[in-house]
């Protein structure tokens, strides 16, 4: 039996726990900073992100970052199970996710590419605004068939507009990008993001 990865010792990065968490109200957690939380486990997948986490705490100036190991952490866990994906975007529908806490509560869901210079853009300029919201998780998740038994992944699409797109691209290729997606009819595009 591997021993699990966990976050490597770094005072860039905050390693949460059970105790952090207010297990009765999940998602909450006890403090009231501006946190990017890294909810990962032993995948490849999130070992990648974990590593990009790390180096993007090293460069951001703003945010709390803090990870916590959900496999290893089973009370956190727990609590986060019982939240319904149908009521909170804050479900652990897709693992490794970025939650973005202000006050104790979670307030976005990290949809930016998984890549260091967005992750620094988005941790800098929007994570910690008053009046930044992101509460629809656009990742992969898991969906259950109707038998209980089998699991099926749903991939991300790459059309969808991010909070880290807006940040990361100039205002012209961002444009070209909403011009782009418009013509997928099945494409939804928050037009107050376009002012011209």
């Amino acid at each position: 039996m591997t021993t699990p990865l966990t976050i490597p010792t770094t005072a860039f990065v905050r390693r949460l726990q059970g105790k952090d968490f207010l297990l009765d109200r999940p998602p909450y957690i006890k403090y009231s900073d501006c946190l990017l939380v890294l909810f990962y486990n032993q995948t490849e997948e999130s070992l990648e992100v974990l590593d990009l986490f790390v180096k993007a705490a090293e460069l951001s100036a703003g945010p709390v970052f803090a990870a916590v190991h959900i496999t290893l952490e089973d009370d956190v866990r727990q609590a986060f199970v019982k939240i319904d994906p149908r009521d909170s975007a804050y479900a652990l529908t897709s693992i490794p996710v970025i939650f973005t806490y202000q006050g104790g509560r979670p307030i976005g869901v990290y949809n930016g590419a998984y890549e260091l210079q967005p992750l620094v853009d988005f941790s800098t300029t929007l994570a910690c605004r008053m009046d930044y919201s992101e509460p629809v998780n656009t990742r992969a998740g898991v969906t259950v068939v109707s038998d209980g038994k089998s699991v099926t992944s749903a991939r991300r699409s790459n059309t969808n507009i991010t909070s880290s797109d807006r940040y990361t691209n100039d205002r012209g290729s961002y444009l070209e990008l909403v011009k782009a997606m418009t013509a997928d009819e099945d494409t939804q595009v928050d037009t107050e993001l376009i002012q011209e």
